[in-house]
């Protein structure tokens, strides 16, 4: 993420995050791929 400023609220830090996964992340995923990524991860628990 790029700075902090002075207002730090939680749609202010979701925009930050929505910035990053759009031009750093590659984007998001398509719903199914996400959810076969969770379970994978559950399974390992």
């Amino acid at each position: 993420m790029s700075s902090f400023s002075k207002d730090f609220t939680i749609s202010n830090l979701q925009k930050e995050i929505d910035d990053w996964i759009i031009n750093e992340g590659g984007g998001y995923w398509p719903p199914l791929s996400m959810l076969a990524a969770i379970l994978e991860e559950l399974g390992e628990i």
